[in-house]
């Protein structure tokens, strides 16, 4: 049984942390306001509060509390703070049933929030012009919900019905949920909510995962709107949209590309776009464009052989901030508009993991987290490379960092390839220990030097275990070459025997009991883990969770049909048998080792049909087994109460049998 380290990190405590989640920066950049998830007084479910950061003197302040949350803060040009919440005025009886969210407006001296929108159905995001009077939203409508009494029929509607849904083309659902019969629409504001002008009064389906940017004169709406190509893959074209002659014109379509995320320059003479290209039996290519006011577009680090994330532009317009997976670590690069050159602006020595940049001061601050800490916002001043931290607001205790170790290793594969992992372990254990496999989702993913407040390293290391995080073949940080062989149906092919390279280097290890040690995942992670199940007993446990297992059935049921076929590269209707070459459905005659399924009834990504197949599979075969459902969590799981009996499952199940 694994021996608990004496300062031991569980999952009660993990849930209790506070969760830093965005930061953004004030217009004169002395200011930084941060979003933090705490949970609320029941303990049942986390809320979002606002705190601010003061360059001045390094004050940290908290601006929101209460049972509501306050999220997507945006500064206005005159320092007021503006966010979205779902709080309700005193007698709104129908917005507090529907849980409406809001754009609320928090004034410099930090006094009371007031609302400064009131759409019937509420707002999912919005935007101000930097130097002028203009607010945009994206605005939530039933088109046959017209009249003054919206929110009412609304209200009455989820009460007593119907709840009838009607669909004419996929996909239908997502992740969690049914698509809405609601649609998006843009709409235009002055800087106080008033003035209100619908921009695109038309719009429907094409508008609900927009992405967008309003111009610092407040002139124009640049976004993303979908359009569905020829293999039912909804792709995104790029539309700039005159806010005062409503004028528009297509800035990018092609197909089989997508261009989200606008960022405009200070002056807004340019515009930068994280761009997507799909290539069949290839993984889509990520890249950032930038296009100059006369529409001219052109790629920035086109050989850039990384997948970065926009986050603006650089002080002098000259640059673009970015951070992109490399190596094991999600450094913060610059690029170099003229060249196209990437520069690293964190160490390699800082390690760990970098988001949501943002000005202040002469340099940056981010969020930024590792393996063994969780997220904070740090600072990155011009004249170094080691970000410094601003923020405790986590509440973890500071002596755990001693209580477990971190490795990077690396072997070599069947076919010579290096392949990274990592390995978290008691930083006293008793030897030899226990090991689990951990294998990531995706497949196009990474485990990185980073927090996951889902997949907890240091929770599972503190209950002693040594955890090992491999990034096989499909894991992003190490160029295209390395994610490709995992593209198309090879799931179980060159991804499995890296997986298995790395168990072997684990095994031989003096301080690892190769006779304890088991293999776990979730998602793709979950799948790779099923698929050991059918190929060697060498694990004395397996726990695989959201994991896919009958290839051919689950093509059709998962929320986006289109995008597996894609993906696999195979017609799910004219060769099932070539997408079951690696379906674990059809090798388990070989499956031997105790294996724990868990699963979340509202996992419209992996349907719980999956774990009920596997189970029952498991069970004809007489393997032993067991099943966790979830029936309210979805992919994730989510709940605060959930996540502790989650981890309780797979502690008590890892402990019975390594």
């Amino acid at each position: 049984m694994a021996e608990r380290v004496d300062a031991g990190f569980d999952a009660t405590e993990l849930i209790g942390l506070r969760r830093v989640s965005s930061v953004v920066g004030s217009p004169c950049g002395e200011l930084l306001a941060v979003v933090v998830e705490r949970l609320d007084k029941d303990q049942s479910r986390y809320v979002s509060d606002l705190w601010r950061i003061r360059r001045s003197d390094g004050r940290v302040d908290q601006l929101t509390r209460g049972k509501h949350s306050d999220t997507q803060p945006a500064w206005r040009r005159d320092g007021s703070l503006a966010f979205l919440s779902d709080r309700v005025e005193e007698g709104d009886d129908a917005s507090a049933d529907l849980k409406l969210r809001q754009v609320w407006i928090l004034p410099p001296d930090a006094g009371e929030p007031r609302r400064i929108t009131d759409e019937p159905l509420g707002v999912s995001a919005f935007a101000f012009a930097s130097a002028a009077s203009r607010l945009v939203v994206a605005s939530n409508h039933r088109p046959e919900l017209a009249g003054a009494d919206v929110r009412k029929a609304e209200q009455d509607r989820r009460k007593h019905g119907p709840t009838t849904l009607r669909y004419t083309a996929m996909p239908v659902r997502f992740w969690d949920h049914w698509l809405p019969q609601t649609v998006t629409r843009f709409v235009a504001f002055d800087e106080e909510g008033g003035a209100r002008v619908e921009l695109t009064p038309e719009a429907g389906r094409e508008l609900r995962s927009a992405t967008f940017a309003v111009s610092p004169d407040g002139g124009r709406l640049v976004f993303s709107a979908a359009v569905e190509d020829d293999d039912r893959i909804e792709d995104t074209e790029l539309v700039e949209l005159d806010v005062v002659t409503l004028a528009r014109r297509t800035l990018a379509r092609a197909p089989a590309s997508a261009w989200e995320g606008p960022q405009f320059s200070s002056d807004g003479a340019l515009l930068a776009v994280s761009s997507f290209f799909r290539v069949r039996g290839m993984a889509t290519r990520v890249g950032i464009d930038v296009f100059s006011s006369d529409g001219t577009r052109r790629a920035v680090a086109g050989e850039w052989d990384r997948m970065p994330t926009l986050w603006g532009f650089g002080a002098d317009d000259a640059t673009v901030l970015c951070t992109a997976d490399d190596g094991g670590d999600v450094p913060v690069f610059s690029v170099d508009l003229a060249t196209g050159t990437p520069t690293r602006l964190t160490s390699l020595a800082a390690g760990g993991s970098h988001s949501h940049l943002c000005r202040f001061g002469a340099g940056l601050a981010m969020v930024r987290s590792t393996l063994i800490a969780p997220p904070e916002v740090y600072a990155l001043d011009p004249e170094t490379t080691e970000p410094r931290p601003l923020t405790t607001l986590s509440g973890l205790r500071p002596e755990l960092a001693s209580t477990v170790t971190v490795e990077r290793c690396e072997v070599a594969s069947t076919d010579g390839a290096p392949i990274p992992y990592f390995v978290l372990r008691p930083a006293a254990p008793p030897a030899p220990m226990p090991a689990v496999i951990w294998i990531h989702g995706g497949p196009v993913g990474a485990w990185g030097d980073t927090w996951h407040w889902r997949w907890c390293g240091l929770a599972m290391a503190s209950a002693g275990y040594t955890m090992v995080l491999p990034n096989p073949r499909g894991s992003t940080g190490y160029g295209y070459g390395f994610i490709d062989p995992i593209w198309g149906n090879r799931w179980g092919g060159q991804c499995y025997e890296d997986v298995m390279a790395v168990a072997d280097a684990v095994a031989a290890r003096p301080d690892v009991d190769g006779a304890r040690m088991a293999a776990m995942g979730g998602s793709f992670g979950g799948y790779m883990t099923n698929w050991i199940g059918t190929q060697t007993d060498r694990f004395a446990a397996l726990v695989t969770h959201a994991s896919a297992y009958h290839m051919s059935a689950f093509a059709a049921t998962t929320d986006f049909p289109a995008w597996w076929n894609f993906s696999f590269a195979t017609d799910p209707y004219g060769a099932p048998e070539e997408l079951d070459r690696y379906s674990p459905s059809h090798h388990m005659d070989g499956w031997r080792s105790p294996t724990l399924v868990l699963h979340g009834e509202r996992d419209y990504r992996v349907p719980i049909g999956e774990a009920l197949a596997l189970f029952e599979a498991l069970q004809h075969h007489k393997v032993e087994s067991e099943l966790v459902v979830f029936p309210d969590e979805n992919h994730w799981i989510l709940r605060p109460r959930n996540i502790v009996a989650w981890y309780a499952a797979v502690q008590d199940f890892l402990a019975r049998h390594l």
